[in-house]
């Protein structure tokens, strides 16, 4: 399978060195929107452009799958849009020191770095990001383009909204529910639920503002 990697920040440093363990895959080279970067090598392979070289992938470069690996997860979402848009598929990353349960269900798209627990029965959305040694635990649902920050606990039918940004050290209380496109802080407790476009820090975690322009 020949993959492209759109982005050249952090997260494609994570998705170059977990794809190099998938024999079957070969990474031909980066886009990004930055054409300062255009023409530039990362990781030894070439820079060749950004988005507007979606259509001609598979003609030029015989590609067939983009990794699309960018945190933000609004910006994640919309590229992936392109990228199905262009006729080509989503590729994941998942590190071969992930644990996953044969009954778990993970979408397109998704990154999974290395010591990630996925317990029995959950569901992942497409293009979501779970960071290194988070667990999500049994019977939980993490919406689209979510991003779980490494470390990260739920307790059993957790529901994570579409977009939810969760910091770096979050427990999770068995059966809340976080809101699409909420930011939970590093190092939060969450013991009630949470609801859409809001911030909650804290221990518990409580509401500081809306993400709603009023």
């Amino acid at each position: 399978m020949r993959v492209v990697i759109f982005g050249t920040g952090e997260n494609s440093a994570q998705a170059w060195h977990i794809l190099l363990h998938q024999a079957d895959v070969e990474v031909i080279g980066f886009l990004d929107d930055d054409v300062a970067k255009h023409g530039s090598l990362h990781f030894g392979r070439p820079v060749i452009g950004g988005q507007e070289q979606f259509a001609s992938l598979r003609a030029q470069h015989a590609v067939t799958h983009v990794l699309v690996a960018i945190g933000n997860n609004a910006a994640r979402r919309s590229t992936h849009e392109a990228v199905r848009a262009a006729g080509l598929a989503l590729a994941s990353a998942i590190h071969p020191r992930a644990v996953i349960d044969p009954s778990a269900r993970i979408g397109v798209g998704c990154m999974v770095e290395m010591g990630v627990f996925v317990h029995p029965e959950v569901t992942i959305g497409d293009g979501v990001f779970l960071g290194g040694s988070c667990v999500i635990a049994h019977h939980s649902t993490v919406g689209h383009h979510a991003l779980i920050g490494g470390g990260v606990v739920f307790g059993g039918r957790v529901t994570i909204g579409d977009e939810a940004l969760i910091g770096v050290g979050v427990a999770i209380q068995p059966h809340v529910s976080i809101g699409a496109r909420s930011i939970i802080g590093v190092g939060s407790a969450v013991v009630k639920n949470v609801p859409d476009d809001v911030i909650a820090v804290g221990v518990p975690a409580k509401v500081i503002r809306s993400l709603v322009a009023s």
